[in-house]
């Protein structure tokens, strides 16, 4: 096989019936990255809209090789300004996107130019449980006796982060700042790591992923922040993920 036979770089293409669903409700724009389409290893790209009657729509798929920023600089600096013009663009107000930092640091390149009028989101389901999966070992490295409490432990966790995000826990900075203090301290203590079977490494992986993984987007899912923003009703990055959060960047 030539060298020229498996190389691939990026393809994007909308299907003009569905775009002028974008067009009727351009306001709000799913991104989504998925990477088990195929077998190939590549990633599909999936930018979306909802309608007045609550219909999700994917109007523009894009095929990208990896989720590196070269990737996402080709899409948000060039696909995107070929497929879809300025004046529909401009109607733009909310970018929804996962947690994928290569992404987002795309996103705000584009929110000067590409998405003028556009503010960022990002979904706290992406922030707090696919990143856990990405950076803190699984209970595969702990005893099967270990698994349940180790489950609780990581439960309390991601709910404890998940609070934040929500009406009715944390309402201001003195209670935030509280809150996050006291579960850092929950992470170092002795419990958490009675539930790793004695491993510092497995609680030194929650600390990195509290604050590299996840405080990082404090300024996007903070309640007492995002309180007074208009939402769009959007809760989640894609459709078929009912059960994430929504949280908007105030202004």
């Amino acid at each position: 096989m030539l060298p020229t036979d498996i190389l691939f770089i990026c393809v994007a293409w909308i299907v003009i019936p569905v775009f002028r669903f974008f067009l009727l409700c351009p306001e709000v724009i799913w991104c989504d990255v998925t990477s088990h389409s195929n077998n190939k290893g590549f990633h599909l790209l999936t930018f979306s809209c909802r309608t007045s009657i609550d219909r999700q729509v994917v109007f523009m798929w894009i095929w990208i090789p990896n989720q590196q920023r070269f990737s996402f600089r080709w899409v948000f600096q060039h696909a995107i300004k070929t497929l879809i013009p300025q004046k529909h663009r401009d109607r733009v107000k909310f970018l929804m996107k996962d947690g994928d930092n290569q992404q987002r640091n795309e996103v705000i390149g584009a929110l000067l130019t590409v998405f003028p009028n556009a503010i960022e989101g990002t979904c706290g389901y992406h922030v707090v449980h696919s990143t856990w999966l990405k950076y803190v070992p699984g209970k595969t490295s702990l005893s099967t006796r270990n698994h349940n409490l180790y489950d609780s432990m990581k439960t309390k966790i991601q709910k404890w982060v998940y609070s934040w995000m929500k009406p009715g826990y944390v309402e201001d900075e003195e209670e935030y700042k509280i809150s996050k203090f006291l579960l850092i301290q929950f992470i170092s203590s002795s419990a958490v790591l009675h539930a790793c079977e004695g491993k510092m490494y497995l609680v030194i992986d929650m600390l990195k992923w509290l604050r590299g993984y996840v405080l990082v987007w404090e300024s996007l899912f903070l309640f007492y922040l995002r309180k007074n923003c208009r939402n769009f009703l959007t809760a989640h990055s894609s459709p078929h993920e009912v059960r994430n959060f929504f949280f908007a960047k105030c202004n």
